[in-house]
Protein backbone atom coordinates (compact mmCIF):
# COMPACT_ATOMS: atom_id res chain seq x y z
CA UNK A 1 0.00 0.00 0.00
CA UNK A 2 1.51 3.42 -0.73
CA UNK A 3 1.12 5.92 2.16
CA UNK A 4 -0.79 8.57 1.91
CA UNK A 5 0.29 11.13 4.85
CA UNK A 6 -1.46 13.45 3.87
CA UNK A 7 -5.90 13.56 4.82
CA UNK A 8 -7.72 13.31 1.62
CA UNK A 9 -10.79 15.67 1.70
CA UNK A 10 -13.24 14.64 -0.84
CA UNK A 11 -13.98 17.19 -3.81
CA UNK A 12 -16.90 19.43 -2.47
CA UNK A 13 -16.42 18.50 0.67
CA UNK A 14 -17.14 21.59 3.68
CA UNK A 15 -14.74 19.79 5.68
CA UNK A 16 -12.86 22.69 7.26
CA UNK A 17 -8.85 21.75 8.08
CA UNK A 18 -8.43 24.99 9.89
CA UNK A 19 -11.19 24.12 12.11
CA UNK A 20 -10.50 20.18 12.42
CA UNK A 21 -6.57 21.57 13.50
CA UNK A 22 -8.14 23.58 16.14
CA UNK A 23 -10.26 21.14 18.08
CA UNK A 24 -7.53 18.63 17.48
CA UNK A 25 -5.37 21.49 20.12
CA UNK A 26 -8.74 21.50 22.56
CA UNK A 27 -8.32 17.97 22.64
CA UNK A 28 -4.44 18.16 23.44
CA UNK A 29 -5.64 20.81 26.35
CA UNK A 30 -8.12 18.46 27.88
CA UNK A 31 -5.50 15.32 27.85
CA UNK A 32 -3.24 17.82 29.30
CA UNK A 33 -5.76 18.97 31.88
CA UNK A 34 -6.27 14.87 32.94
CA UNK A 35 -2.54 14.46 33.14
CA UNK A 36 -2.22 17.27 35.69
CA UNK A 37 -4.97 16.05 37.88
CA UNK A 38 -3.48 12.58 37.76
CA UNK A 39 0.11 13.43 38.63
CA UNK A 40 0.55 12.99 42.35
CA UNK A 41 3.14 16.21 42.45
CA UNK A 42 0.51 18.11 40.78
CA UNK A 43 -3.19 17.08 40.94
CA UNK A 44 -4.86 19.96 39.40
CA UNK A 45 -8.19 19.92 38.93
CA UNK A 46 -9.34 21.27 35.76
CA UNK A 47 -10.31 25.03 36.42
CA UNK A 48 -10.61 28.79 34.80
CA UNK A 49 -10.44 29.54 30.98
CA UNK A 50 -8.32 27.78 28.14
CA UNK A 51 -5.55 30.07 26.42
CA UNK A 52 -4.37 28.17 23.20
CA UNK A 53 -2.28 30.01 20.98
CA UNK A 54 -3.42 33.83 20.38
CA UNK A 55 -7.08 32.62 21.35
CA UNK A 56 -8.87 32.66 25.02
CA UNK A 57 -12.18 30.65 25.68
CA UNK A 58 -14.21 30.61 28.44
CA UNK A 59 -14.93 27.38 30.14
CA UNK A 60 -18.45 26.85 30.96
CA UNK A 61 -18.46 23.20 32.23
CA UNK A 62 -16.11 20.67 33.01
CA UNK A 63 -16.61 16.77 32.11
CA UNK A 64 -16.48 14.07 35.27
CA UNK A 65 -17.33 10.49 34.94
CA UNK A 66 -16.80 7.83 37.98
CA UNK A 67 -14.77 4.95 36.67
CA UNK A 68 -14.18 2.10 38.75
CA UNK A 69 -11.20 -0.46 38.42
CA UNK A 70 -10.35 -3.23 40.58
CA UNK A 71 -11.47 -2.21 44.02
CA UNK A 72 -11.77 1.74 44.05
CA UNK A 73 -13.24 4.17 42.13
CA UNK A 74 -12.85 7.74 41.34
CA UNK A 75 -14.32 10.63 39.54
CA UNK A 76 -12.00 11.39 36.50
CA UNK A 77 -11.73 14.76 34.23
CA UNK A 78 -12.90 13.74 30.70
CA UNK A 79 -13.17 17.21 28.94
CA UNK A 80 -15.07 20.49 28.95
CA UNK A 81 -17.31 22.72 27.53
CA UNK A 82 -15.84 26.47 26.29
CA UNK A 83 -17.13 29.36 24.35
CA UNK A 84 -15.46 31.99 22.21
CA UNK A 85 -16.62 34.62 19.89
CA UNK A 86 -16.09 33.55 16.46
CA UNK A 87 -14.19 35.82 13.63
CA UNK A 88 -17.85 37.36 13.06
CA UNK A 89 -18.75 37.71 16.77
CA UNK A 90 -20.87 35.11 16.82
CA UNK A 91 -20.73 33.21 19.88
CA UNK A 92 -19.12 29.43 19.25
CA UNK A 93 -19.31 26.67 21.54
CA UNK A 94 -16.86 23.80 21.63
CA UNK A 95 -17.38 20.03 23.79
CA UNK A 96 -14.26 18.39 23.79
CA UNK A 97 -13.34 15.18 25.13
CA UNK A 98 -9.88 13.19 25.63
CA UNK A 99 -9.04 10.09 24.77
CA UNK A 100 -8.72 6.32 26.76
CA UNK A 101 -6.05 7.41 29.99
CA UNK A 102 -6.46 4.95 32.41
CA UNK A 103 -6.74 1.32 32.92
CA UNK A 104 -10.59 1.59 34.39
CA UNK A 105 -11.32 3.44 30.81
CA UNK A 106 -9.92 0.59 28.86
CA UNK A 107 -12.48 -1.59 30.87
CA UNK A 108 -15.38 0.22 29.49
CA UNK A 109 -13.55 0.16 26.14
CA UNK A 110 -14.20 -3.24 25.80
CA UNK A 111 -17.77 -3.73 27.87
CA UNK A 112 -19.57 -6.05 25.74
CA UNK A 113 -23.09 -5.72 24.43
CA UNK A 114 -25.10 -2.70 23.96
CA UNK A 115 -27.85 -0.62 25.69
CA UNK A 116 -30.50 1.88 24.09
CA UNK A 117 -29.42 5.12 23.95
CA UNK A 118 -32.58 6.36 25.72
CA UNK A 119 -34.55 3.63 27.10
CA UNK A 120 -38.05 2.83 24.97
CA UNK A 121 -36.23 5.17 22.00
CA UNK A 122 -34.39 2.18 20.62
CA UNK A 123 -36.37 2.33 17.31
CA UNK A 124 -35.96 5.87 16.89
CA UNK A 125 -32.44 6.53 18.58
CA UNK A 126 -30.85 3.08 18.28
CA UNK A 127 -27.97 1.48 20.56
CA UNK A 128 -24.92 2.18 21.41
CA UNK A 129 -22.20 0.13 23.40
CA UNK A 130 -22.78 -0.59 26.99
CA UNK A 131 -19.02 0.65 27.96
CA UNK A 132 -19.39 4.02 26.15
CA UNK A 133 -22.82 4.70 27.32
CA UNK A 134 -21.63 3.62 31.31
CA UNK A 135 -19.10 6.49 31.01
CA UNK A 136 -21.62 8.85 29.55
CA UNK A 137 -24.70 8.09 32.11
CA UNK A 138 -22.17 7.65 35.44
CA UNK A 139 -23.51 4.11 35.67
CA UNK A 140 -22.79 3.41 39.89
CA UNK A 141 -21.23 6.97 40.42
CA UNK A 142 -23.23 10.43 40.76
CA UNK A 143 -25.57 10.71 37.73
CA UNK A 144 -26.67 13.61 38.70
CA UNK A 145 -23.01 14.64 37.53
CA UNK A 146 -22.51 12.74 34.37
CA UNK A 147 -21.69 13.82 31.25
CA UNK A 148 -25.22 13.45 30.08
CA UNK A 149 -26.32 16.15 33.40
CA UNK A 150 -23.66 18.74 32.22
CA UNK A 151 -24.04 18.63 28.51
CA UNK A 152 -28.26 19.07 29.47
CA UNK A 153 -27.52 22.06 32.13
CA UNK A 154 -24.98 24.14 30.36
CA UNK A 155 -27.10 23.93 27.12
CA UNK A 156 -29.94 25.44 29.13
CA UNK A 157 -27.64 28.42 29.40
CA UNK A 158 -26.29 29.06 25.93
CA UNK A 159 -27.99 30.79 23.38
CA UNK A 160 -29.75 28.87 20.48
CA UNK A 161 -28.38 30.84 17.63
CA UNK A 162 -24.80 29.62 18.97
CA UNK A 163 -22.39 27.51 16.09
CA UNK A 164 -21.79 24.20 18.40
CA UNK A 165 -18.57 22.18 17.83
CA UNK A 166 -18.35 18.68 19.31
CA UNK A 167 -15.30 16.78 19.43
CA UNK A 168 -12.94 13.59 21.18
CA UNK A 169 -10.15 11.24 19.96
CA UNK A 170 -10.09 7.71 20.42
CA UNK A 171 -12.76 6.73 23.53
CA UNK A 172 -13.38 10.75 23.58
CA UNK A 173 -14.70 10.45 19.73
CA UNK A 174 -17.36 7.94 20.81
CA UNK A 175 -18.48 10.34 23.80
CA UNK A 176 -18.54 13.09 21.43
CA UNK A 177 -20.96 11.38 19.37
CA UNK A 178 -23.47 9.81 21.51
CA UNK A 179 -22.94 14.04 22.96
CA UNK A 180 -24.01 15.09 19.59
CA UNK A 181 -27.02 12.77 19.81
CA UNK A 182 -27.57 14.38 23.25
CA UNK A 183 -27.27 17.89 22.04
CA UNK A 184 -29.47 17.68 18.87
CA UNK A 185 -32.42 15.70 21.28
CA UNK A 186 -32.45 18.55 23.72
CA UNK A 187 -35.34 20.69 23.72
CA UNK A 188 -33.94 24.07 23.22
CA UNK A 189 -33.48 23.85 19.59
CA UNK A 190 -29.64 22.64 18.84
CA UNK A 191 -30.79 20.81 16.32
CA UNK A 192 -27.20 21.10 14.09
CA UNK A 193 -24.08 20.53 16.19
CA UNK A 194 -21.07 19.62 13.82
CA UNK A 195 -19.37 16.84 14.99
CA UNK A 196 -15.21 16.28 14.12
CA UNK A 197 -14.09 13.03 15.77
CA UNK A 198 -10.45 11.49 15.66
CA UNK A 199 -9.68 7.72 15.73
CA UNK A 200 -13.46 7.03 16.87
CA UNK A 201 -14.15 3.04 17.20
CA UNK A 202 -17.79 2.01 16.02
CA UNK A 203 -20.18 3.55 18.57
CA UNK A 204 -23.63 2.36 17.62
CA UNK A 205 -25.91 -0.08 15.48
CA UNK A 206 -27.04 1.19 12.46
CA UNK A 207 -30.38 2.38 13.68
CA UNK A 208 -28.11 5.05 15.96
CA UNK A 209 -26.31 5.94 12.95
CA UNK A 210 -29.15 6.94 11.07
CA UNK A 211 -30.64 8.80 13.47
CA UNK A 212 -28.03 10.87 12.43
CA UNK A 213 -27.75 10.87 9.52
CA UNK A 214 -29.14 14.84 8.86
CA UNK A 215 -26.16 16.20 10.84
CA UNK A 216 -25.06 18.89 8.07
CA UNK A 217 -21.24 18.51 9.03
CA UNK A 218 -20.25 15.24 10.51
CA UNK A 219 -16.85 13.72 9.91
CA UNK A 220 -14.61 11.27 10.81
CA UNK A 221 -11.30 11.64 10.68
CA UNK A 222 -9.30 8.20 10.66
CA UNK A 223 -5.76 6.59 9.87
CA UNK A 224 -6.73 3.89 7.50
CA UNK A 225 -3.60 1.54 9.80
CA UNK A 226 -5.22 2.80 13.32
CA UNK A 227 -6.64 -0.10 15.14
CA UNK A 228 -8.74 1.57 17.35
CA UNK A 229 -10.95 2.49 13.77
CA UNK A 230 -11.93 -0.78 12.80
CA UNK A 231 -13.10 -1.77 16.42
CA UNK A 232 -16.00 -3.40 17.04
CA UNK A 233 -15.64 -5.24 14.20
CA UNK A 234 -18.43 -4.15 11.39
CA UNK A 235 -19.05 -8.24 10.64
CA UNK A 236 -18.47 -11.35 12.59
CA UNK A 237 -21.47 -13.67 10.74
CA UNK A 238 -19.20 -14.79 8.16
CA UNK A 239 -20.34 -18.50 7.14
CA UNK A 240 -23.65 -18.55 5.80
CA UNK A 241 -25.68 -21.41 6.75
CA UNK A 242 -26.50 -22.58 3.26
CA UNK A 243 -22.86 -22.95 2.43
CA UNK A 244 -22.14 -24.60 5.51
CA UNK A 245 -24.19 -27.81 4.59
CA UNK A 246 -22.40 -27.92 1.37
CA UNK A 247 -18.61 -28.29 3.35
CA UNK A 248 -17.53 -31.83 4.31
CA UNK A 249 -18.58 -33.06 8.43
CA UNK A 250 -14.70 -32.63 9.23
CA UNK A 251 -14.55 -28.76 7.67
CA UNK A 252 -17.95 -27.89 8.57
CA UNK A 253 -17.30 -28.88 12.21
CA UNK A 254 -13.92 -27.08 12.36
CA UNK A 255 -16.40 -23.85 11.67
CA UNK A 256 -18.59 -24.51 14.04
CA UNK A 257 -15.58 -24.66 16.68
CA UNK A 258 -14.44 -21.62 15.78
CA UNK A 259 -18.12 -19.84 16.17
CA UNK A 260 -18.07 -21.18 19.15
CA UNK A 261 -14.72 -19.46 20.24
CA UNK A 262 -16.51 -16.40 18.78
CA UNK A 263 -19.30 -16.65 20.81
CA UNK A 264 -17.27 -16.91 24.25
CA UNK A 265 -15.05 -14.15 22.78
CA UNK A 266 -18.14 -11.77 22.41
CA UNK A 267 -18.48 -12.26 26.16
CA UNK A 268 -15.57 -11.06 27.06
CA UNK A 269 -14.16 -8.69 24.39
CA UNK A 270 -14.98 -6.25 21.98
CA UNK A 271 -15.41 -8.62 19.31
CA UNK A 272 -19.11 -9.06 18.46
CA UNK A 273 -19.90 -12.33 16.29
CA UNK A 274 -23.10 -10.79 15.39
CA UNK A 275 -22.30 -7.04 15.28
CA UNK A 276 -24.33 -4.35 14.19
CA UNK A 277 -21.70 -1.15 14.05
CA UNK A 278 -22.09 1.61 11.84
CA UNK A 279 -19.53 4.21 11.84
CA UNK A 280 -21.31 7.63 11.42
CA UNK A 281 -19.91 10.53 9.03
CA UNK A 282 -17.97 11.57 5.80
CA UNK A 283 -14.93 9.57 5.72
CA UNK A 284 -11.49 11.77 6.11
CA UNK A 285 -9.13 9.52 5.67
CA UNK A 286 -5.14 8.92 5.26
CA UNK A 287 -2.47 5.92 5.69
CA UNK A 288 0.73 5.93 8.07
CA UNK A 289 2.23 2.74 9.35
CA UNK A 290 4.48 4.19 11.95
CA UNK A 291 7.61 2.10 12.42
CA UNK A 292 10.22 2.54 15.39
CA UNK A 293 12.51 -0.17 14.03
CA UNK A 294 13.21 -3.90 12.55
CA UNK A 295 13.20 -5.19 15.99
CA UNK A 296 9.95 -3.59 17.62
CA UNK A 297 8.35 -3.50 13.79
CA UNK A 298 4.91 -1.38 14.37
CA UNK A 299 3.94 1.28 16.76
CA UNK A 300 0.16 0.77 17.12
CA UNK A 301 0.25 3.85 19.61
CA UNK A 302 1.64 5.58 16.98
CA UNK A 303 -0.97 4.94 14.49
CA UNK A 304 -3.14 5.68 16.95
CA UNK A 305 -1.75 8.88 18.44
CA UNK A 306 -3.00 12.38 18.16
CA UNK A 307 -0.30 13.23 17.16
CA UNK A 308 0.08 11.72 14.00
CA UNK A 309 -3.15 12.65 13.20
CA UNK A 310 -2.52 16.41 13.67
CA UNK A 311 0.80 16.02 11.05
CA UNK A 312 -1.81 14.12 8.60
CA UNK A 313 -4.53 17.64 8.32
CA UNK A 314 -1.25 19.92 8.41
Amino acid sequence: MIPIEKAQIPQGSQFDTARALELIGLIDRAIDEYDKWNDPDDQKAPAGDLSIGDRTYRRLASFWSSQAFLLSRKEQPFGFIAERAGDDGKPEIFVVFRGTRSGAEWLNNITPNREPFVEGKEDELGQIRTGFRNIFINKDGKPEESIRETITQAFEKIATEARVFVTGHSLGAALATISVQQIRTLPHGFNQPQLYTFASPRVGDTQFATSLRYLEACYRIANTEDLVTVLPLSAGMIFNEQWLLELSPLTRKAIESLRGFLDFVDEISVFDPYPDYQHIGESICFTVQKVEDEETGTNIGGNHNLGTYREALQ
